[in-house]
């Protein structure tokens, strides 16, 4: 009976001592601010906080995600966790949002911080979160392990040109991290973080956090190795739209943390295999590649995925990515040919009915009737059919046609009146003496020998073998 309760007791000192490991939680707390009342609004923060927490929950953390929040709305959220806290603990907090640099210290800003108007230091010291204390307070809590994301490297919002500032213009200052501390900041000191890579760019997310999401959940991947990658990657994407940003961390974790670490492969026999380190994870020799490209599909600069052919030459995504960077300029070289048709067909049409204006007011002041007969060009016109100014003696011809080829002429003398040319029309070539008989002739009438080479130089430009003619 004695040895039963010996050994009884025994089993619960036992549980007692390993129990904090077993009671190990992982909690994390998800700040998004997009919305803010007397700085500049944000667009991608809440995005950035929102796919943040869905990925920390499948990744086994108990998250809590607040957005746009105040002040005291982040100081009760912040209370409530380090109350949870418990010894042992791990914990995880995300910021996207406003930051600054102060006197050497990085504050975060709540959705409600003072104007710049105020100019007042101490007084935006007190309405933010200094990092420092943050950290510090957890640390004193009892968390074992403290990860922290800043994407708060944003341009100062307290920063104005010709005036006094607060902080430096952008980014966030150096830190240095206590034991069982690791930061990262979206970009490196003095450096602003991307929220999309061109105006096209639809994405949710900062340009930071996308490379990031990828990341996290990399079963058997020092946190320490993950974070050199993906300063890699983001710096990669900034360069191909000639922007500096290389995310930078702070770490003072064991060397050989992880975020996620699969359990050691056991022998089928479930006995020893002699060697109880697991194999090293298999490594994808294209997984940078693919990653950068998976990341890249949505953009439109060509240089993004010429940087991706450049960095991994030898990887299967090598010849995508030159063939997507050779179809995004041969797209832009067509939108510009088109924009530079349409801006030469415009001035063409602008000039053309500046000429007919004045040509308007000199047969007016003449006497001249300065109306014209209200034709289309869809169909051929017989001489007999026409009247005033299209049956006179001079024309601009703006092409020849066979018989046969009547839809052409029509397409032809359809452009010339869509570009300011109003009395062009098709018309028999046998039914003028000084044409060479049995076509079909695109004319712009004129009134004179002089409107027709006035009428002639637009006619030109669209047409270099048009040319004036008396045509009876």
């Amino acid at each position: 009976m004695r040895l039963s309760r010996f050994l009884a007791s025994g089993c619960v000192a036992l549980l007692m001592a390993i129990s904090p490991a077993w009671a190990e939680r992982k909690l994390a707390l998800v700040i998004g601010i997009n919305k803010y009342e007397n700085v500049t609004s944000l667009e991608k923060a809440v995005g950035d906080a929102k796919a943040m927490g869905k990925k920390l929950e499948t990744m086994g953390y108990d998250v809590t995600t607040v957005f746009d929040a105040d002040r005291r709305k982040l100081n009760e959220e912040l209370a409530s966790l380090y109350d949870s806290i418990k010894p042992g603990d791990t914990v995880f907090i995300h910021y996207s949002g406003h930051g600054i640099e102060l006197d050497g210290q990085n504050y975060l800003l709540p959705s409600d911080v003072p104007s710049p108007e105020s100019g007042r230091p101490e007084l935006l010291k007190s309405e933010s979160l200094l990092l420092a204390n943050l950290t510090d307070t957890l640390r004193d809590k009892g968390a074992a392990t403290r990860i922290l994301i800043i994407d708060a490297c944003r341009d100062n919002p307290y920063a104005k040109a010709g005036k006094r500032s607060l902080g430096n213009t952008r980014g966030l200052a150096e830190i240095k991290p206590t034991k069982g501390t690791f930061v990262m900041f979206s970009a490196g000191a003095g450096q602003a973080a991307l929220d999309r890579l061109s105006d096209n760019d639809n994405e949710s997310t900062s340009v930071f956090m996308r490379v990031l999401l990828r990341s996290l959940d990399k079963p058997n991947v020092k946190l320490r190795d993950l974070a050199a990658e993906l300063k890699e990657e983001v710096e990669t994407l900034a360069e191909s739209v000639n922007h500096q940003q290389r995310p930078g961390y702070y770490d003072d974790l064991p060397s050989n943390f992880m975020l996620l670490q699969t359990a050691a492969l056991e022998p089928a026999n479930g006995g020893s295999t002699g060697n109880d380190v697991s194999p090293p994870p298999l490594v994808d020799p294209d997984a940078k590649a693919r990653a950068l490209w998976e990341s890249s599909m949505s953009m439109d600069s060509p240089q993004v995925f010429d940087q991706i052919a450049m960095l991994y030459p030898d990887s299967s995504y090598a010849a995508l990515a030159r063939a997507r960077a050779k179809e995004l300029r041969d797209l832009q070289a067509a939108k510009k040919k088109a924009a530079a048709e349409k801006a030469k067909k415009d001035k063409l049409a602008e000039e053309q009915r500046l000429r007919e204006e004045e040509q308007r007011r000199k047969e007016a002041a003449n006497g001249e009737p300065a109306t014209e007969p209200e034709v289309v060009p869809s169909k051929v016109y017989d001489l007999a059919s026409l009247e005033g100014e299209l049956r006179t003696e001079w024309a601009v011809v703006a092409g020849t046609f066979s018989l046969d080829r009547e839809a052409e002429a029509i397409g032809r003398a359809g452009e010339l009146r869509a570009n300011g040319f109003s009395s062009a029309i098709i018309v028999r070539t046998s039914d003028y003496p000084r044409l060479k008989p049995g076509l079909l002739a695109v004319v712009v009438a004129a009134k004179s020998e002089q409107s027709a080479k006035s009428v002639v130089v637009g006619v030109k430009q669209m047409y270099p073998d048009a040319y004036t003619r008396k045509v009876r």
